[in-house]
């Protein structure tokens, strides 16, 4: 059991290693900063404005490149967001670059990105609250855009394909039209309830997406990013769904929790077993409701003390088709996990 342990911890390191040799290849994402509770920093002196980036590839060739002479480049929400904020929005933002012709310089754009709820005609959604807790703690969505988003490009993120809700998509359309509460889309395709978007910065006609981050109640979520790897401190999912005692192919939702464009999440996990009885426990994640298993946390209880606890932490986690993972516990003492924590502590981003 303990050699079992000690290769899986091996096993989460040598990953972390792995991902991190690859941070400065030549097409790398940009490194966002955490400065403060209103400020992040964007890191780099060339910017290709290849529209946006999915799964870790540009959806464009650059129209433009540009180069500034400083390498730290700090944006503020009362600056650089084109939607004002107030102490209830909860947003993913999405850093850009973007220029016009003629410009030999980029500017940089905050832009929200959008989680649609319901269709009032099938191509005019209304909004739905896009942050971690959506679940269980549904709030009233609002952009107050200094710059509607009319005619401009937007990334699909994520819609219907193959019958699997919230797919992963990369489809580009166009925003028509856009109040602080619903926006009309060109073409809606397969969208539906719970799907991001991703519009471009509006005024622009050349634009490149860099990264993201999270604001909630009116303050910068803090992060670590190296450039694909995102360490921050978001939600507990056992908070957002009833994941003590035995399942069997619980869905989770991570989308909300972990950045719309995250190809993984890093969890730690956590449990207790809540018996004087002594024997085994085993929790599965799998991408599928009946795939292989992403990870196997096997828990042993050998005392009778209550509530031996077992933590597992740095678990990576892949998605596959969508931010959706599916929990399954098995053992004698799978109705004694009691209590859970699966901590999102970060995510990956390419």
């Amino acid at each position: 059991m303990y050699a079992r342990a000690w290769f899986q911890r091996v096993q989460r390191i040598c990953l972390v290693i792995f991902i991190s040799l690859d941070l400065h290849a030549s097409d790398a994402r940009h490194v966002v900063r955490f400065l403060d509770g209103q400020r992040v920093a964007i890191h780099g002196r060339e910017f290709p404005l290849n529209g946006f980036r999915f799964l870790g590839n540009p959806t464009q060739p650059a129209s433009l490149t540009l180069h500034t002479g400083t390498a730290m480049h700090v944006l503020s929400m009362q600056e650089h967001a084109v939607t004002a904020q107030d102490s209830t929005h909860h947003h993913w933002f999405g850093i850009f670059a973007c220029a016009n012709d003629g410009d030999t310089t980029p500017t940089f754009r905050l832009v929200p990105f959008l989680r649609l709820d319901t269709t009032t005609n099938g191509d005019t959604f209304t909004l739905m609250h896009s942050g971690e807790f959506a679940p269980c703690t549904p709030r009233t969505p609002s952009c107050s855009w200094r710059t509607l988003p009319s005619l401009t490009d937007v990334l699909v993120v994520t819609e219907t394909l193959e019958g699997r809700p919230s797919c992963f998509s990369g489809r580009v359309t166009r925003i028509r039209n856009a109040t602080a509460d619903s926006c009309t889309l060109v073409d809606p395709g397969t969208v539906g309830h719970g799907d991001f978007l991703l519009p471009a910065p509006p005024g622009f006609r050349h634009y490149g997406y860099l990264g993201c981050f999270y604001y909630a109640a009116g303050e910068v979520r803090p992060l670590a990013d190296t450039g694909t790897l995102v360490k921050a401190r978001m939600a507990d999912l056992a908070r957002l769904y009833p994941l003590s005692r035995k399942v069997s192919g619980k869905a989770i939702g991570v989308a909300g929790a972990v950045s719309p464009l995250a190809t993984a999440v890093l969890v730690d996990a956590t449990t207790d077993l809540n018996t004087h009885a002594t024997g085994d426990c085993a929790e599965y994640f799998t991408p599928e409701p009946n795939g292989q298993p992403l990870a196997t946390l096997l828990h042993r209880k050998t005392s009778p003390n209550l509530g031996d606890g077992f933590s597992t932490p740095g678990l990576v986690l892949p998605f596959m088709f969508s931010q959706t993972l599916y929990l399954t516990t098995a053992g004698a003492l799978a109705n004694h996990r009691e209590p859970v924590v699966y901590q999102v502590a970060g995510w990956i981003e390419p």
